[in-house]
């Protein structure tokens, strides 16, 4: 790592036995930064695959500029992932974004617009606004639990966001470094709670509406995830109570 950033984008990708598509998805990041000469580096976070994700990583560092495995033995969580990437980042803006593209990569340029014209610090993919394009919906029961999910989240936390969980943020460097190092969420939930300590720290939070289209094998199973996000959501609120993320300002 080094104290001051020496790109100007980093785009963090958590990865869990993703080996069917982890190629593709770098292809077409390592295409569009290429097109448009940016200055990027790529992290992609294993979270202890059990399949041959690193092997394909590690085997495009060659094809693929900036690109950087980080590599954990034991499966975490998707929020562990995450938080080893932003530690170490180097790039000016932090960008973390699903390995199954859920999000196209174009989608960068939104946020980053949203980001600038509107002095935020931290860019919230959302597919919850009315200008969002949902181009291959989820089944029902997906959409149910995460309409009520997100909901409760408003409810709970973060009032005022319609979507929290979207794979698809960008935040300012110093903005994730700081986030980042309080939260303590490994799992689904840890977007809520960044969002949260964002919130609390008085950083500025722009949700932007976004291209999303539902890819086949997630890893996210409907009833038993929701239940846990909800435990997590609970702990998260009695951090805040509790003043674990440090008192709101004003």
């Amino acid at each position: 790592m080094t104290d001051a950033p020496s790109y100007d984008y980093s785009i963090v990708i958590p990865a869990y036995n993703e080996e069917r598509r982890i190629q593709e998805t770098l292809n077409v990041i390592r295409q569009y930064v290429q097109s448009r000469g940016l200055n990027a580096e790529i992290l992609v976070c294993d979270d202890g695959s059990q399949d041959r994700t690193s092997h394909i990583v590690q085997a495009q560092t060659s094809n693929v500029p900036g690109l950087r495995l980080l590599r954990s033995d034991v499966n975490h969580g998707k929020g562990r992932a995450v938080r080893r990437g932003v530690e170490n980042a180097q790039g000016r803006l932090i960008l973390f974004t699903d390995a199954d593209s859920s999000t196209p990569i174009e989608e960068l340029e939104a946020l980053q617009e949203a980001l600038q014209s509107q002095h935020a610090d931290v860019a919230v993919g959302s597919r919850y606004l009315k200008e969002s394009q949902i181009k291959i919906k989820q089944s029902w029961p997906r959409v149910f639990l995460g309409r009520v999910g997100n909901a409760l989240i408003r409810w709970m936390i973060l009032p005022g966001i319609h979507d929290t969980q979207c794979g698809f943020k960008l935040f300012k460097h110093d903005v994730a470094r700081e986030i980042f190092s309080k939260n303590t969420i490994d799992g689904w939930g840890f977007d809520m709670e960044a969002l949260l300590i964002a919130k609390l720290k008085g950083y500025r939070i722009i949700e932007v509406p976004v291209s999303w289209k539902n890819a086949p094998g997630s890893r996210f199973r409907p009833i038993r995830d929701a239940l846990r996000t909800l435990g997590e959501l609970i702990v998260i609120k009695s951090n805040m109570i509790r003043g674990q993320y440090g008192k709101k300002k004003s």
